[in-house]
């Protein structure tokens, strides 16, 4: 996934997230001002994954990638990625990706293999994000 689906995804969390805190979150409120036990499992809160891409401090994805963008030259691909995986790779909804993950999601898009018997996905230019809908792996390349 690139670009364009990354921006696809964010708004479809946030979309999830507004959609969550009126449905679940304002409805347990009534029911517990009402005396009501919750008969119902509101599910996994998603706000942290929002943040992952929109916090300003410390920076989120975008915030990242806007920076990268006004740097001479850029920084994108491996070198963007890199930035990434040192800001994030404890936050709950990142994961680094390592060769085994683009390995996995190279052969489950039907990727061809590289000339030299390796697959065409790089996992260096390679980062997971843990959405509300499921891990999605994104590349970058040609992002800046």
């Amino acid at each position: 996934n690139g670009f364009e689906q990354l921006f696809i995804n964010l708004t479809n969390e946030r979309i999830q997230h507004l959609f969550n805190s009126i449905m679940f979150e304002r409805e347990l409120a009534v029911y517990r001002q009402e005396g009501i036990e919750a008969a119902f499992d509101p599910g996994m809160d998603n706000l942290d994954c929002v943040r992952l891409f929109n916090q300003s401090r410390p920076p989120g994805i975008v915030k990242l990638l806007s920076e990268s963008a006004l740097m001479k030259n850029g920084r994108d691909g491996a070198a963007f990625v890199q930035v990434l995986n040192s800001s994030f790779a404890r936050h709950s909804h990142y994961k680094v990706c390592d060769p085994q993950d683009a390995q996995r999601t190279a052969r489950a898009k039907g990727m061809k293999s590289s000339g030299r018997g390796g697959l065409s996905l790089d996992y260096r230019e390679c980062f997971q994000v843990r959405h509300y809908a499921g891990t999605v792996m994104y590349t970058v390349k040609g992002w800046v």
